[in-house]
């Protein structure tokens, strides 16, 4: 399944991808009902919370995310945060260029202020932000655990797992 709150997106899934063994739909990631709780096994959620309007819309929404996991589901958490903007501008000012400002319509928090946010849900069970994402660094990918004991380094859907791709707002 996946949801995005822009209903051009939704479009857009449903025509590169169809519906065979899915279905994209209309939905806010804002709104508790619009998946069934605990029907997931794992969730991706790809730079959605910096479209957020504030960090109380962001913890609402991780909160939601939580909810519709099963016990032990995977939240692929893949975001934008204040830290990368800052180590690509450091790199960028080294290369005599000036720093990216970012854009005025996202919301973005530190790493560092929004662990404990996440952690109300979740717990780390692998962070890649020194692979080959750190050629991207405002993008930082964690998966967090419902299940406190899960260290996996990878993740690995079994046949017939239930998992959202969650859009924005």
């Amino acid at each position: 399944d996946a949801f995005d709150y822009a209903e051009n997106m939704v479009a857009r899934g449903r025509a590169n991808y169809g519906e065979t063994n899915n279905r994209f739909f209309h939905a806010s990631v804002l709104d508790a009902d619009a998946c069934e709780a605990g029907a997931y096994d794992a969730a991706v959620c790809v730079r959605v919370l910096i479209n957020l309007r504030d960090r109380s819309e962001q913890e609402t929404a991780l909160g939601n995310i939580a909810g519709w996991l099963k016990p032990g589901g995977k939240l692929i958490l893949i975001e934008g945060f204040t830290d990368g903007f800052e180590a690509l501008n450091e790199l960028r000012r080294k290369c005599d260029l000036p720093d990216l400002v970012p854009a005025a319509i996202n919301f973005y928090s530190s790493l560092a202020d929004f662990t404990p946010v996440i952690a109300r849900w979740f717990t780390v069970a692998d962070w890649s932000g020194d692979s080959a994402w750190s050629m991207v660094p405002s993008a930082r990918v964690k998966v967090w655990s419902r299940e406190p004991s899960f260290l996996s380094s990878t993740v690995t859907m079994a046949p017939g797992a239930n998992w959202v791709n969650v859009g924005s707002k």
